[in-house]
């Protein structure tokens, strides 16, 4: 689409728990709230539907990260050293804690095709 990517790669720094899902909770709803919707907003202009569709499933599973850091970070303690299994859609990589569903509510790929993560 014309753009040049740059990195600015920094040396992450450590912090505790909770500092740490915060703080990438933070990145999650920047993403779906300020990048994701200004790259629709660039594939609307260029009338890219394959990257509209992209870019609309993305900033909605970051959305959905979102909300689960958010969650998670109500229950740290009880998430701790628990089994617990996620379900990642290998298609819009949106995160489901259970596949009552039977496809991602984002991209509606199937739940067969969902990678179990504890």
């Amino acid at each position: 689409m014309g753009g040049t990517p740059a990195a600015d790669i920094e040396t992450p720094v450590v912090k505790s728990t909770a500092e740490n899902v915060e703080d990438t909770m933070k990145g999650e709803i920047h993403e779906s709230t300020v990048i994701y919707p200004e790259f629709l907003a660039k594939a609307k202009k260029d009338n890219n539907k394959e990257a509209i569709d992209i870019f609309k499933d993305a900033g909605a599973a970051q959305g959905a990260h979102a909300k689960l850091y958010q969650k998670a970070l109500g229950n740290l303690k009880a998430w701790k050293g628990k089994g617990r299994n996620f379900y990642v859609c290998p298609l819009c990589g949106n995160v489901l804690e259970n596949m009552k569903s039977p496809k991602c509510p984002i991209c509606h790929t199937g739940r067969k095709e969902f990678i179990a993560v504890n």
